[in-house]
């Protein structure tokens, strides 16, 4: 089962150099899961 939940977007960064396109997203969650018992998620993409 799959459970959503509202996050609280924290930082969002999206650049381009040299051609290389970089994001991160970072975000606070509503609880405290115990995979993530710090209530932070992030993302990275290049």
């Amino acid at each position: 089962m799959l459970v959503t939940m509202k996050a609280r977007l924290i930082f969002r960064f999206k650049g381009q150099q040299a051609g290389v396109t970089v994001e991160m997203v970072i975000w606070s969650l509503p609880s405290r899961p115990a995979e993530r018992p710090h209530g932070i998620g992030h993302r990275r993409w290049e």
